[in-house]
């Protein structure tokens, strides 16, 4: 009952009261029902139970005379597995002996075989280990002395189970009988339904797929893909010609009109052939030509290859295809050939009817949704699974693997999971050719599709045209409710051991599937949905639900799920999206095309050297003058470019992760980037203008943080003071502060709470964006407003865990990033930031034990400062110039950490770093990113916070200068120079967008305003 509890309702008594309510139970009927474990008296035992009672009379009077069955010798127990396996063909016999050899009937055996030694293997081992342990103790922890061939006690096992025990195998494991004899009872009827699928088609199939000769019998088949609706799989079909075809047991109307449209655009456009497929569609299955991969000859063919990749992107772009990932395309020489495009036409599942995620609603209209285009996968699990990525699909997890395989040694060891690589991607003198050498050919084949289409929309879309003619056909394709990687995760539980006695503890599992229903943030009309779930998964098969092209129901195999599920018809999404093509929809895809394969210009943490005068900029008005104008653009521009798809405002953000690809999301809970940061500039707009709105505004913008903390179901975050805990100690520290808003404290206070022993320990970054540098610093703030000794503790924690985690580098105890192995320069990521953070610690504390460990630290830096470039070097791998002047690294954060310690004490060496900062500044320079991060106003930062610490007014003029500068190029081209903004995408981040920016100009009219960049 906890764990029910826990799956369905995250342990909240309330929500999991709904669930049993749902069912008309209550918890004590539900525990009374648990603890009677038995089957009602008045009630027929289930069918399956029959069924299993025959397997095991069948394996009790048979020998192995009897089997003759021939399968992978490797597969583990496969002495056990064998007369199961010859019980499951007594009943396909009659059925496939005209039409399939009886080598084609080993294939199909070993595909059962695969499923059953997948299904049970893990608990029959369970079971040797306690054989083995009742012969031989030792051996269960030592089995060094046991030859690697030895058998005896595997064969005595083996011989125990068949001869006596696997029937009461079957009743300690009852709930491994019943899906034991439902994948048998399965298999039995898809093998039946493809002899007689053959049978019935054979003179078709020889008339589209066969040559002079007929076909003759199958010989050979292979099951790809995961099972679904009663364990049917594609199948590579091979007769006696030699002629291979695909078998797909579902509709593929889809399928054919594809192809049909891929003719059309040969016929229609001069441009460069797309390879199409036969196929042979029937009601419910389909036949379709088989391709193997090839390689290219030239490298004209490999450019010519990438050219279709982006005409196919194209295609699957106006069909509103997803999914199209690596192991649906196969690069057949220069043609990328789709062989799989279930997916196609994908319908939108009603906002109320899935979980609300801003990033799907604008990805849905891009090129980033076909699947097709390199994409960051949030998952630590799978990685960039995209058709035409270099990436291809690799996965972080671990597997179990059996080790010497039917031997007393029989052991399980955990081995990463394989890497499935893809055909997708051409393949040139021996080397795989990776896309983004040729991105241009890429936006070329893209474009070439995009005009065609343009320009023949009309003949496109007419009644006698291919997509008019796609949609009179009446497909179905697969609608994606849920990721299949949920499902595979449920159904790999069903082969662990502790899932075989009784379906309970499957049936909790399966229940997570229904949490956001019981929740109540899904329509409960959705309910059916969950319940054909959960009765698929209970066979061990994929849930795959359908959508008519013409319809906005969802189906499965029976019938209608749930009626008027989608947003709209699949029919409608085509005709819309095509009808939408313009030049200004082109540029964007085009944009998200040079992204995903690495066109871009890295403006942050790059160094970009793109310098402008800024005195020849700066020719309008003093910055003075336009501070407020200009703050209530900016925040004009947010509200503009805010969603509300649940009432409350969010922003989605666009952006390239350099090893995956484009990454579409919402803003996030922190200050860096996110809804603390915006929230900010919000509250300071609020102080700087007499407006209650820039108020209302600043707390729906934070009001998602504070739910999530208040209810507990936030997300794990590191402890920095950026992107962490941290961040968000500060950021509500500050908002209510500025707000007067005790609500905001409180918060501040539970974020504060949550950077406990555990998660301080558990820190390896250190630094002020993501470690114990940064939750030092947002606690310190929150400990000024409060005074509360446990916040102060917390700040200590934080510091003693950095004092303890230094190293010796070239002689000063200092700090490493782990992921470089070495420490780095800079207040973002380096030892300035983290010098910094331990000096106010120890300030606020009188523990010299952290200023000393700070000064001792900036050692480090002092020696690697180049007198020359009169800077501090980047030591980041893999980046674009040894030197940056940026607040993240280079002189600019370096001078501004080194000035707040200054303000703090006045010691000689820290003046020293301030003045060799402020010397290598060139303040007559607009560089082309204006952002806080890595930008203009990250020296503009510096020189008014110098200005005012040193009393040096010219520092003052300097900084007016460039941010006037700044805003005139701004009020120029439209807006700011941030990183992934461009003229159709908008970030709204606080140190890498545009509400940085507005918070640092309403300093220069607010001084008093707090120095966001110093966590003051």
């Amino acid at each position: 009952m906890d764990r029910w509890r826990e799956h369905v309702a995250n342990a909240d008594p309330d929500v999991f009261r709904t669930r049993l309510d749902r069912e008309g139970l209550d918890e004590q009927t539900c525990r009374n029902r648990i603890d009677d474990g038995g089957w009602p008296s008045n009630e027929p035992l289930p069918a399956w139970i029959d069924r299993l009672e025959a397997l095991l009379q069948y394996v009790h009077e048979s020998s192995p005379s009897d089997y003759a069955i021939s399968v992978d010798e490797e597969l583990p127990f496969v002495d056990i597995l064998l007369p199961v396996l010859a019980f499951a063909r007594e009943g396909i016999e009659p059925v496939s002996t005209e039409c399939v050899t009886a080598d084609a009937v080993e294939d199909l055996i070993e595909i059962l075989a695969n499923r059953l030694s997948k299904l049970w293997s893990h608990t029959v081992f369970i079971e040797f280990k306690t054989h083995i342990a009742e012969r031989d103790p030792d051996l269960v922890f030592d089995d060094g002395d046991v030859k690697p061939d030895s058998i005896e006690h595997y064969e005595e096992f083996c011989d125990r189970m068949l001869r006596d025990e696997l029937a009461a195998f079957f009743v300690e494991y009852a709930f491994l009988g019943r899906l034991v004899v439902s994948v048998i009872d399965q298999w039995k009827n898809w093998v039946g339904e493809l002899c007689d699928h053959v049978t019935r088609d054979r003179e078709r199939l020889n008339k589209r797929f066969g040559s002079e000769t007929a076909l003759g019998p199958v010989v050979e088949i292979d099951a790809m893909g995961d099972p679904h609706h009663g364990g049917r799989r594609v199948l590579s079909v091979t007769f006696q010609s030699g002629t291979t075809v695909a078998y797909k047991p579902r509709n593929s109307d889809i399928v054919a009109g594809f192809y049909d449209l891929l003719d059309w655009i040969n016929r229609t456009g001069d441009l460069l052939h797309l390879e199409t497929l036969e196929v042979l569609p029937r009601e419910t299955y389909a036949w379709i030509e088989w391709v193997e991969p090839r390689t290219c000859g030239s490298e004209t063919e490999v450019r010519n290859y990438y050219r279709r990749a982006g005409m196919l992107i194209a295609v699957f772009y106006a069909l509103d295809a997803t999914d199209m990932h690596l192991e649906n395309i196969v690069a057949v020489g220069d043609q990328p050939v789709a062989i799989d495009v279930e997916t196609l036409a994908q319908p939108m599942v009603k906002p109320q009817n899935r979980s609300v995620n801003e990033a799907i609603e604008v990805a849905k209209d891009t090129v980033v949704r076909t699947g097709a285009v390199p994409e960051h996968v949030q998952s630590p699990d799978v990685d960039d699974v995209a058709g035409f990525s270099a990436k291809q699909l690799e996965v972080n997890i671990t597997v179990d693997r059996f080790t010497d395989v039917n031997t007393d040694r029989m052991d399980i060891e955990s081995v990463p999971h394989p890497n499935r690589e893809g055909e997708s991607l051409p393949q040139y003198s021996g080397e795989v050719i990776e896309p983004e050498e040729y991105s241009g050919a890429i936006v070329r084949g893209f474009v070439d599709v995009y005009e065609l289409f343009m320009a023949n929309e009309g003949a496109l879309l007419s009644d006698d045209g291919p997509i008019e003619q796609l949609i009179e056909r009446e497909p179905k394709v697969r609608a994606l409710y849920r990721d299949t990687a949920v499902y595979t995760k449920i159904n790999r539980s069903v082969t662990s051991h502790s899932y075989h006695r009784t379906g309970l503890r499957f049936g909790t599992q399966v229940e997570s599937l229904a949490k956001l229903l019981i929740s109540g943030e899904l329509d409960r009309d959705v309910w059916p949905i969950f319940e054909c779930e959960r009765s698929i998964l209970r066979r061990f098969n994929t849930p795959r639900f359908t959508a008519k092209i013409d319809s906005t129901d969802i189906f499965n195999r029976n019938g209608t799920v749930v009626e008027d599920f989608f947003e709209s018809k699949v029919s409608d999404q085509i005709r819309d999206r095509i009808r939408g093509f313009s030049k200004a929809d082109l540029d964007e895809q085009v944009t998200y095309l040079r992204w995903g394969y690495g066109e871009y210009e890295q403006i942050h943490g790059g160094g970009s050297t793109a310098t402008l005068s800024a005195t020849e900029l700066a020719t309008g008005e003093p910055i003075d003058g336009l501070v407020l104008e200009e703050s209530r653009r900016l925040y004009d521009r947010l509200i503009s470019h805010s969603r509300r798809d649940d009432g409350l405002p969010t922003w989605v953000l666009r952006e390239v992760m350099q090893e995956s690809g484009i990454y579409i999301h919402p803003v996030e809970d922190n200050l860096y980037s996110g809804r603390l940061g915006i929230g900010l500039f919000a509250a300071g707009l609020a102080r700087l203008d007499d407006d209650e709105s820039y108020r209302d505004f600043a707390l729906d913008v934070v009001s998602p943080v504070m739910t999530r903390l208040e209810d507990d179901i936030s997300p794990p975050f590191p402890i920095g003071g950026g992107v962490g805990l941290g961040s968000m100690v500060y950021g509500f520290t500050k908002l209510g502060e500025l707000l007067a808003d005790d609500a905001c404290i409180a918060a501040a206070s539970e974020a504060a709470r949550r950077i406990d022993s555990e998660r301080i320990a558990a820190d390896n970054r250190y630094d002020v964006l993501h470690g114990s540098a940064g939750a030092i610093l947002g606690l310190l703030a929150l400990y000024e407003v409060t005074g509360e000794e446990d916040i102060l503790d917390r700040a200590v924690q934080a510091g003693d865990h950095l004092l303890n985690h230094r190293h010796d580098h070239q002689g000063v105890l200092t700090w490493s990033t782990p992921s470089i192995g070495r420490p780095l320069c800079g207040f973002a990521h380096g030892v300035a930031g983290i010098a910094y953070a331990l000096f106010r610690l120890g300030s606020t504390t009188d523990a010299a034990r952290f200023s000393d460990a700070a000064l001792e630290g900036i050692r480090f830096e002092r020696q690697q400062y180049d007198h020359q470039a009169q800077n501090w070097p980047d030591l980041r791998p893999n980046t674009e110039t040894d030197w940056m002047d940026a607040w993240c690294h280079g002189r600019t954060g370096i001078g501004l950490a080194r000035l707040g310690m200054y303000e703090i004490e006045q010691i000689p060496e820290l003046r020293r770093d301030v003045d060799r900062a402020l010397q290598g500044i060139e303040t007559n320079e607009l560089y082309a990113a204006d952002h806080l991060c890595c930008g203009n106003f990250g020296r503009i930062e510096f020189l008014r916070r110098a200005a005012r610490t040193l009393d040096e007014p010219t520092h003052l003029v300097d900084a007016k200068r460039l941010a006037a500068a700044s805003v005139e190029r701004a009020t120029s081209s439209g807006q700011f120079s941030t990183p992934w903004q461009t003229e159709h995408w908008y970030n709204p981040s606080f140190f890498t967008g545009e509400t940085g920016i507005g918070y640092s100009l309403m300093q220069f009219a607010a001084p008093s305003l707090p120095c966001a960049v110093l966590w003051e």
